[in-house]
C-alpha cells in the first residue's frame, strides 16, 4: 500500500474485525494525501475510510460512502455549468468540489456506495425539451502543472463493502 499511497512516512494497519482495518498513519500529510486521494480500489474492490477521532466499538462504525469524482462533458452550450453542476449535485446530496475547464465539468461528491452508481440524469433545456447528461467516474492525475483526466474503472456496487478505517496518530 505504501508504493500505491505514495506515503513518505510509515503506517500501521491493524485487522479490527471481518473486512475492518485501523490504519495509524505518523505523519498528517500522508493521511492528508490518502484521504485526498479517494476513491481507492484494492483487487476490484471499494476500500471506504472514515476518521475516527476518539475510542469507537467496531459495530459504531459505518462505513457506506466515499468521495468520488464524476465527469460531465462535454456540456452542450444551452446550459449554464454552474447551474448544471448544481442541479446533479443535488441529485448525489450534494457538492464537496467543483470545477470547469471549458466544455468539461467534474464535480467531487459523497457517493453513497449502497446503491447503484448513476450513468446520468434528464436536464430540462429550457424550452421544454430534455437533454440526457451522462456521468464517468473520473480521478485526476496531476502531472507537473497540468491535469488530466484519467477514467477509473466501473466498480459493480455491493452490498457489503470491504472497508477500511482509519484514525490518525498524532504525536505530542
Amino acid at each position: 500500500m505504501k508504493s500505491i499511497w505514495k506515503t513518505k512516512e510509515k503506517f500501521e494497519i491493524q485487522l479490527v474485525g471481518k473486512n475492518l482495518f485501523l490504519i495509524t498513519f505518523e505523519s498528517e500529510d500522508d493521511l492528508e494525501s490518502v484521504m485526498e486521494g479517494q476513491p481507492w480500489l484494492f483487487r476490484k474492490n471499494l476500500i471506504t475510510f472514515d476518521r475516527i477521532f476518539k475510542p469507537t466499538t467496531r459495530d459504531q462504525i459505518t462505513l457506506v460512502s466515499s468521495p468520488f469524482w464524476i465527469k460531465i462533458g462535454p456540456c452542450l452550450p444551452v446550459f449554464d455549468k454552474k447551474d448544471l453542476l448544481h442541479a446533479v449535485g443535488v441529485t448525489f446530496g450534494g457538492v464537496i468540489r467543483s470545477e470547469i475547464s471549458g466544455e468539461f465539468c467534474r464535480l467531487r461528491i459523497q457517493l453513497n456506495v449502497q446503491k447503484p452508481i448513476r450513468r446520468g440524469i434528464f436536464v430540462s433545456t429550457g424550452n421544454g425539451n430534455k437533454c440526457w447528461i451522462p456521468f464517468k467516474n473520473a480521478n485526476i492525475l496531476k502531472q507537473g502543472k497540468e491535469a488530466r483526466w484519467k477514467r477509473v474503472e466501473q466498480i459493480e456496487v455491493m452490498r457489503q463493502y470491504e472497508a477500511e478505517s482509519k484514525l490518525q496518530k498524532r504525536k505530542w
